[in-house]
């Protein structure tokens, strides 16, 4: 690190390397990212905050699906169809 800033003349101030322009482009870039995602983030808080939510269905009241996707022959796991 002791190469990132050098000193080019005596009234100049100090230069900043390649490795050094390069550290500071992604640390603004990792500062961008939190920064977004922290705003998001919250914007997706609050917009949750503002959403009803569904009453909750009584477990007695659920109407029992039949099973359409099977014939009633093959309910048996051991039993194999027959050709």
């Amino acid at each position: 690190m002791d190469q990132a800033v050098e000193q080019a003349d005596e009234g100049s101030g100090p230069v900043i390397s390649t490795l050094g322009w390069i550290l500071i482009g992604v640390a603004a870039w990792l500062l961008v990212a939190v920064l977004v995602g922290l705003v998001i983030g919250r914007m997706i808080r609050l917009r949750d905050g503002q959403v009803v939510d569904p009453p909750v269905e009584q477990p007695g009241l659920q109407i029992p699906v039949q099973n359409r996707g099977r014939r009633p022959e093959q309910d048996d796991p051991g039993q194999r169809p027959q050709r």
